[in-house]
C-alpha cells in the first residue's frame, strides 16, 4: 500500500487549522476590525477546513487504488479524452510539461497507462488507459459519488444551488485578485 507524500492527519483530532486572528502572537487584532469582518473571516476558514478535510478524506480512499490524487487527476483526464497528448494534458491540468511528463512515466510503468508516438511527429505522444487504468477511474467516479453524497446528505435542491451561488461569487471575487 502506498503512503501519501503528505503529512496529512489521520483522525480529527489531529486536524488543526490556524485562526491567525485569534491569539496572534504579533499582537491582538486592531479595535477597527467589524464583526463583519470578523463574519468574514470565520466563513473563509470554514472553507479551507472543508477544503482540507475533504483532500484529507479522499486521499485516504485514493490509497486503496494505488494511485495518489494528482495521478488520478490525470487519469481522470485521459479518461475523458482519449488519445490526447501530452501537451494537451498539461494545459488541461495546468501543469507544467516536464510535471506531466514525469507523472506519465510513473503510471506508465505501473500499467495504468499507454503513450503511443505519433507517426508524423516523434516529440508527440498520443496517451490511452489501460484496462488497470480504466479500472482506477472507475474507482475514483465511485468515490467520488459517495463524497459527493455524504457532503451534500440532507441538502435540498434549492440549498444546493444557493450554495452553488455563493461560492461562485466567492470564486469570481478571488480571481479579481489576480487581475492586473
Amino acid at each position: 500500500m502506498r503512503k501519501s507524500k503528505q503529512n496529512i492527519p489521520q483522525n480529527d483530532s489531529e486536524m488543526v487549522i490556524a485562526k491567525p486572528w485569534i491569539g496572534n502572537k504579533f499582537g491582538d487584532m486592531p479595535q477597527e476590525v467589524t464583526q463583519e469582518h470578523d463574519m468574514a473571516r470565520e466563513l473563509s476558514f470554514s472553507i479551507r477546513r472543508n477544503n482540507i478535510y475533504f483532500k484529507r478524506t479522499t486521499e485516504k480512499k485514493f490509497i486503496s487504488t494505488g494511485v495518489f490524487q494528482g495521478q488520478h487527476r490525470m487519469l481522470m483526464a485521459i479518461s475523458r479524452e482519449e488519445n490526447m497528448n501530452q501537451a494537451e494534458l498539461a494545459e488541461k491540468m495546468n501543469i507544467s510539461p516536464a510535471a506531466v511528463t514525469v507523472s506519465l512515466k510513473k503510471l506508465e510503468a505501473e500499467g495504468y497507462i499507454t503513450r503511443t508516438t505519433s507517426k508524423d511527429d516523434n516529440r508527440v505522444n498520443y496517451l490511452t488507459l489501460t484496462e488497470k487504468g480504466k479500472i482506477v477511474v472507475k474507482q475514483s467516479i465511485e468515490i467520488f459519488k459517495q463524497m459527493d453524497d455524504q457532503m451534500f446528505k440532507n441538502f435540498t435542491q434549492e440549498e444546493m444551488n444557493t450554495i452553488q451561488i455563493y461560492l461562485d461569487r466567492i470564486f469570481q471575487n478571488l480571481r479579481e485578485l489576480n487581475q492586473p
